[in-house]
């Protein structure tokens, strides 16, 4: 196997056709995460996170954890959602954990800024 460069496939023999698979499926979702983060982004703007009380990664870590909570719940008890799906919430969380990356990198800050 070789390396990747942004949207070069890692695998490159006939043997690797499963991880090409994995890869492509992964892709997939990795598209529907961004398209809804985007659309969500548009809606809410920068300053739901970055205004958070206690400062945009306490703010994520707290909304990470009303969605994990939320999932335990409806898992360990069997209960069907009334209104977000069990994979609305794991999308949540994943769109969560990619905008923590973007705060931590700072490109967060930069989207904030330009939104003043």
């Amino acid at each position: 196997m070789q390396s990747t460069k942004k949207g070069a496939p890692l695998a490159t023999e006939k043997s690797d056709q499963l991880i090409l698979e994995f890869e492509e499926d992964a892709q997939k979702i990795y598209d529907e995460l961004l398209a809804i983060l985007v659309k969500k982004q548009i809606d809410y703007g920068p300053f739901n996170i970055w205004n958070a009380p206690g400062g945009a990664t306490n703010g994520l870590m707290v909304r990470m954890s009303d969605k994990l909570e939320r999932l335990k719940n409806l898992i360990y008890k069997n209960v069907k959602p009334n209104n977000e799906s069990l994979e609305d919430s794991f999308v949540d969380i994943a769109n969560y954990a990619i905008i923590a990356l973007m705060v931590q990198r700072g490109v967060w800050a930069k989207h904030a800024k330009k939104s003043e």
